[in-house]
């Protein structure tokens, strides 16, 4: 399944959630305008990583063959700057929420992702790059 559905169902199901438990508010008032900043942030940061991808030739489908190693850009400071955005963006709607269900989208996409498809991608970019990769993995923090 596709990082981005990922993260839609993940939220989609935390949105239903608060419907069905009692409210339980974390955050309020004028702190719940930090959400939309934050989410801005990770969709920037998303959108910078995948505009990366294109201008190195390479795919930004998580599925697909890579064909560059990305080091540079946003992949100085983090190896998953795409899924990173979406984690970010994530956590963003779920202060601006202000629910404490709302809280699960991010926490569940980071789970999600960390065990199926950051795995499959790291096996992938070793057998394409081999010590190139081996090195940038030793270098730079998976979430940053």
């Amino acid at each position: 399944m596709k990082p981005p559905l990922i993260a839609a169902m993940a939220f989609l199901a935390a949105w239903l959630l608060q419907f069905l438990l009692p409210e339980i508010r974390f955050v309020s008032g004028p702190f719940r305008l930090i959400g939309p900043a934050l989410s801005v942030a990770g969709l920037a940061l998303g959108i910078w990583a995948i505009r990366f991808f294109h201008a190195q030739r390479t795919t930004h489908d998580p599925f697909g063959k890579p064909t560059t190693l990305a080091t540079r850009g946003p992949y100085r400071f983090s190896r998953n700057p795409m899924y990173l955005g979406v984690a970010v963006a994530l956590f963003g709607l779920a202060i601006y929420g202000g629910n404490l269900p709302l809280l699960l989208a991010p926490l569940v996409f980071v789970i999600t992702i960390n065990q199926t498809q950051i795995p499959y991608e790291e096996e992938l970019l070793k057998d394409i790059f081999g010590d190139g990769y081996v090195a940038y993995k030793m270098s730079v923090r998976r979430w940053a």
